[in-house]
């Protein structure tokens, strides 16, 4: 009789006694059979980079990657013996011979969720295609995405996109200057704070890199982003998607400056663009200010990385770079640039009301640089009543604060900025509730915008508190379409208030309301009346008349005394 043969597993446990490497043989075999031995020839390896060999005999993680939090090592693993989740990086420089941990992985380069990998083989621990320190660049071959932090093959084809670019900023300044859609009149300023706020805390209202179809380019869009993922030339890589990003918003203002200029020289030019270029200018300035911070606080990012005593500066936006190498110090000097220049201008509009008191007493009016500013600054207090002129300003410094602050809490823990916007919400409100704007729509319309970015804001907090992922996203989908349909609402009121200045009041419409509607008497508290006065161009036809924008905001230039029926009476101080 003939039994059928069994195999079974069986372990050897060896213990290292000697570090220089040898060989042994086992052997195993039957009676009956000859030659019937196993050859096994091990050879002893050191443990695993960022392991190390214990007192028992075992490899497992050193003091450096074990202080990590959710990680674990496990050298029956093979390859991959070590299991991270969470945003943390780790490598091994085999140069120093040290393992290296960074805690917080920029942006959203790391999968944050289980990875093995050795520490040898880094690249396993990358999203979105990406490798290098800090999961910095791309892997071999792969361009860098515009609209997203995404790796992908792409070609120079893509740079047909240039003419694309170069007519959508067209369009936009073609678009505000139709519609009448600037700060000067106030209709979109609480909007812009709005879109600019939820833009910076898209990690938080978009969780996971969500992206909600036509809601999130219309957020993009008022930020002038993109708001769609695309190649644009092969080889594309963050430093030179950096300097990208600071190209749109100066090309828009070159367009509207060469408008401002043609318009000086040409009474042709003058009589097609009208008297908005320059509140054009000025909405287009505040619509990037929020771009330009973030382009310029990524640009400023730095990231150490630690390996024993050795400290090495990478800029975190790709730490392939070191940080304030001769490439990366171009790119800081103009950011610097920047950003003195973003914040001098903040602070002349800010207080742009005590600096005319001081100015007027010890410039003459020709010399004035306030009043040479004088166009461009009415328009962002022109809305305003007189004491609340800075409120603009105030609105910029606040931008400023939040970027600084999320570039850090984003990285760390970043459901702390619902509670920072929540603050910011109530104090903005408190201070709106006394009436800011000369006109109630436009309080109101304001108030609405700070109490929806306020509401957005403790829902996600609640949200988060709760673990409710799925319900926080119907939350900024509600949020974003209210704001939305407001939007578009008031560009419908917009164009026809401009139609109706052209052609006149339909006779449908002509009704004992409008027919009493005194058109002489500028009521304060009549929203179309205010939007109606933007588009007035009395004598803006002869030569060297001030634009309407300009007259219907001297009190930059005179003492205003306002009567009980909110008529403005002008007396004189500076000769123009």
């Amino acid at each position: 009789m003939t039994l059928p043969w069994v195999c079974k597993t069986f372990t050897y446990k060896l213990n290292q006694g000697i570090s220089s490497t040898g060989y042994f043989t086992i052997k195993t075999g039957s009676y009956e059979l000859r030659n019937a031995s196993i050859v096994v020839r091990v050879q002893f390896l050191d443990c695993p980079s960022g392991l190390i060999l214990t007192d028992s005999g075992t490899c497992d993680c050193n003091s450096i990657i074990s202080s990590v939090p959710n990680l674990k090592c496990n050298v029956s693993w093979f390859d991959t013996p070590i299991r991270r989740s969470g945003n943390v990086w780790l490598a091994y420089d085999t140069a120093c011979n040290c393992s290296i941990v960074n805690d917080v992985c920029p942006f959203d380069y790391c999968n944050s969720s289980t990875v093995y990998l050795s520490l040898d083989d880094p690249h396993r621990q990358c999203a979105l295609n990406r490798s290098g320190v800090l999961c910095g660049g791309c892997q071999p071959g792969l361009s860098l995405m515009l609209g997203s932090n995404k790796c992908q093959y792409c070609t120079n084809k893509y740079l047909s996109l240039l003419i694309g670019f170069i007519m959508a900023g067209i369009v936009l300044v073609a678009f505000l200057l139709i519609c009448n859609l600037t700060v000067s009149a106030g209709s979109i300023n609480g909007l812009l704070f709005y879109a600019n706020i939820v833009k910076l805390n898209e990690v938080v209202l978009f969780r996971n890199g969500a992206s909600i179809p036509v809601l999130s380019q219309f957020i993009a869009w008022t930020n002038l982003d993109l708001g769609i993922e695309t190649c644009f030339f092969n080889g594309l890589d963050g430093y030179w998607k950096t300097w990208l990003q600071f190209i749109f918003p100066v090309y828009i203002w070159l367009l509207v400056g060469a408008i401002i200029i043609g318009s000086y020289y040409s009474g042709r030019l003058s009589r097609i663009f009208g008297n908005n270029t320059v509140p054009v200018l000025a909405t287009l300035i505040l619509m990037s200010y929020s771009k330009l911070l973030r382009t310029i606080t990524n640009a400023l990012m730095i990231s150490n990385i630690k390996c024993k005593d050795d400290k090495r500066r990478v800029w975190s936006v790709d730490a392939n770079i070191d940080y304030l190498d001769n490439k990366h110090m171009i790119l800081f000097g103009v950011s610097v640039t920047f950003l003195m220049i973003g914040l001098l201008y903040g602070g002349m509009i800010f207080s742009i009301q005590w600096l005319q008191k001081c100015t007027g007493r010890y410039c003459k009016s020709s010399r004035d640089p306030i009043v040479k500013l004088k166009p461009l600054v009415d328009s962002y207090t022109g809305p305003y009543k007189d004491r609340y002129r800075y409120w603009t300003g105030l609105l910029v410094f606040i931008r400023v604060i939040l970027t600084a602050l999320f570039s850090y809490t984003t990285q760390t823990k970043p459901e702390i900025n619902n509670y920072i916007i929540v603050f910011v919400c109530v104090l903005l409100i408190r201070i709106a509730a006394k009436g800011i704007y000369r006109n109630s729509a436009l309080n109101n319309l304001e108030f609405f915008h700070y109490f929806n970015l306020l509401c957005i804001s403790m829902l996600n907090a609640v949200s988060h508190q709760e673990q409710w992922n799925i319900e926080s996203l119907y939350f900024t989908i509600a949020s974003i379409s209210f704001s939305m349909i407001l939007f578009i609402s008031t560009v419908l009121i917009h164009i026809y208030v401009k139609l109706e200045n052209k052609f006149g009041r339909p006779k449908c419409l002509k009704s004992k309301f409008f027919s009493s509607y005194d058109e002489e008497e500028y009521h304060v508290h009549d929203y179309r009346r205010l939007i109606e006065d933007e588009y007035r161009d009395e004598d803006s036809d002869k030569e060297g008349s001030p634009p309407r924008v300009i007259q219907r905001r001297e009190s930059m230039i005179f003492d205003f005394h306002i009567d009980k029926r909110e008529k403005v009476v002008e007396s004189p101080l500076i000769e123009l």
